[in-house]
């Protein structure tokens, strides 16, 4: 350099943006924070606006009012989708972000767990819950489906609370369609048990919303020996029988709910019904289809154990039991009957089930 030399720099302010809208009411709020963000501040349309440094780590919040819940944040720029509250992610791009809120009137505080005890309580014996499966008979005779009442209930709970619970795909629960038949059957439980506490009316709205012939039976049964009421299943929303009952599989992982609550385990009676809750809503938990033995395979088909000869219907591998006759449709090995030998595939493809004439009853072979 032969002289002096006189240098300009011009910097650029050119951070990228992050726009926060929300499908919402008022009073609902979303924040994004970041040791990256520049500057924030509200626009014209209400919509909060982040400045930040390119490559930034941001946590997304969002808290609702009441009646209106968190569902998801859709990311505009890439059409994106995230149910998680808070979220966390790298900002590259300017992006607008959308928080989507649902209204889901009644569930806050919801406890059908609780609800079932005063119910029980009331009715009967404080404390029997754990014994207390009445949702089946058989010629007029109650003796269960294999799953305790509070359990299915506190299922229909989890998926009741859980916006994202959704298997609808492959034929499973979804909370959109419980939460629609729930609200329906309540404020019909509401209108036919008038006068009655609304523990009560919870619990009816959720035998009928579980909607398994036994489980309306039972309840409609109940109103008339207890409150001398009518309740007519016929006006109830019972289509999620289909996904909640205790022979279907809420999850589709390949296991019933039966299977899921004779799977479960815990060191108290509600720590139990807690493990079942979340193994019968979550499909990597694999169900009686899948893992050893499952499918094709060794001891499957053919074998000791299977169909007839040595350890038939009974010992290790045994399942839940169910009702005498299969459904309409269901395969079985002989056409009168059923015998020692029966068996049936209850249109199930990864269970068969063994008819035990000491019980009597079928009995499913876990594979």
């Amino acid at each position: 350099m032969d002289d002096d030399k006189y240098i300009t720099a011009t910097f650029v302010y050119d951070p990228v943006v992050l726009t926060l809208s929300r499908f919402g009411p008022p009073g609902v709020t979303m924040t994004a924070t970041g040791s990256g963000i520049l500057d924030s501040y509200t626009n014209a349309e209400g919509d909060q606006v982040y400045e930040a440094l390119e490559g930034s780590q941001i946590e997304l919040s969002a808290t609702g009012v009441t009646d209106w819940y968190f569902y998801y944040w859709y990311f505009t720029t890439d059409s994106g989708f995230e149910p998680e509250n808070p979220y966390s992610f790298q900002l590259d791009e300017t992006q607008e972000v959308i928080t989507l809120f649902a209204y889901r009137p009644g569930i806050a505080g919801l406890d059908l767990y609780a609800d079932f005890q005063y119910f029980l309580a009331e009715l009967w014996a404080e404390g029997q819950e754990a014994n207390w499966d009445k949702n089946l008979k058989e010629s007029e005779q109650i003796v269960g489906n294999g799953i305790p009442d509070i359990a299915e209930l506190a299922l229909l709970n989890a998926v009741l609370l859980d916006l994202h619970v959704d298997f609808s795909a492959d034929g499973g629960v979804s909370h959109s369609d419980a939460y629609s038949a729930w609200t329906s059957n309540l404020s019909r439980a509401q209108t036919d048990l008038a006068g009655l506490d609304k523990r009560l009316q919870r619990i009816a709205a959720a035998f009928m919303t579980v909607g398994d012939a036994g489980s309306v039976t039972y309840i409609q049964d109940t109103a008339v020996a207890e409150w001398s009421l009518t309740l007519n299943g016929t006006n109830y929303e019972t289509h999620n029988k289909e996904t909640l009952s205790s022979t279907k599989d809420a999850d589709t992982d390949n296991g019933t709910n039966s299977y899921e609550w004779g799977n479960s385990s815990g060191s108290t009676f509600a720590e139990r019904v807690g493990n079942y809750r979340q193994s019968a809503l979550d499909e990597s938990i694999g169900g009686s289809g899948e893992g050893e033995g499952e499918g094709e395979g060794e001891g499957e088909g053919e074998g000791e154990g299977e169909g007839e000869g040595e350890g038939e219907g009974e010992g290790e591998g045994e399942g839940e039991l169910y009702p005498q006759d299969p459904p309409v449709g269901a395969e079985k090995s002989s056409g009168d009957g059923p015998t020692g030998n029966d068996w049936a595939d209850f249109g199930k493809p990864f269970a068969y089930f063994l008819w035990d004439p000491t019980t009597p009853r079928w009995v499913e072979q876990q594979k």
